[in-house]
């Protein structure tokens, strides 16, 4: 849930999101979004499932896109909607 996601990351969701190229936010977001379907997932198979993505030619860049993808899927982020991160 995004309340666990705050915790864990220590701030809004929204300035989380500014820091997805760092690894460990983007593997507490990949966490939080495999979470919701699966919530008996540890964090070391997160970190197993991103460790395999890397090898199999991923990149971090691509997995922000993923995850910016399933958060606008989801409907936290409504991109230019109401649900957008406040612009500074």
């Amino acid at each position: 849930s995004a309340v666990r996601l705050e915790e864990r990351l220590g701030c809004s969701v929204y300035e989380g999101a500014k820091r997805l190229s760092e690894v460990t936010v983007a593997t507490e977001f990949l966490f939080a979004l495999i979470e919701s379907l699966r919530p008996e997932i540890t964090r070391g198979e997160v970190y197993a499932i991103f460790d395999e993505f890397i090898s199999e030619g991923g990149s971090l860049r691509k997995l922000n896109e993923i995850i910016a993808r399933a958060l606008g899927a989801s409907g936290f982020f409504d991109i230019g909607g109401e649900n957008s991160p406040p612009q500074k």
